[in-house]
């Protein structure tokens, strides 16, 4: 388990105007991690809340946050690796991304993705997402 402060996650998204998460779930054969449906309150305690326009479908990678990034994303591979021409089909209607957060837990770190994972990961077209929080130098407050 990190100590330092320093953690990491990864998730594939699905973005869709024209499919509900219950298409995206029998498409996909697969239970999202987490979920919102289009035409839901963005916020549903507020009633004055914007109607989402979109649903979004999220499977995380299941790894603890105390993981090193790259295999949150390894195993984002694999699932994207069984599910290619599903995913290959749905970007003609849906957005497609993998979103990564990482904190070193100080103002520097940083991590390598192997070549083999980059060619992987090229088995579909989608963007990679890195969040990547500030944190304050030394002295700084």
């Amino acid at each position: 388990m990190k100590t330092n402060g320093s953690w990491s996650t990864a998730s594939l998204r699905i973005y869709s105007k024209s499919m509900s998460i219950a298409e995206l779930n029998s498409a996909l054969a697969t239970v999202p991690t987490g979920s919102r449906e289009k035409g839901t309150p963005v916020n549903p305690r507020n009633p004055n809340s914007p109607i989402r326009q979109e649903s979004l479908w999220i499977l995380d990678s299941g790894l603890d946050n105390s993981q090193p990034i790259e295999q949150h994303i390894i195993k984002l591979v694999w699932y994207i690796e069984s599910k290619s021409s599903v995913l290959q089909t749905l970007l003609s209607s849906c957005e497609i991304d993998l979103f990564c957060g990482y904190s070193s837990g100080s103002s520097q770190g940083g991590f390598t993705l192997e070549a083999d994972i980059i060619s992987r990961l090229s088995i579909i077209p989608i963007p990679i997402i890195l969040r990547v929080p500030s944190c304050p130098l030394a002295g700084q407050s």
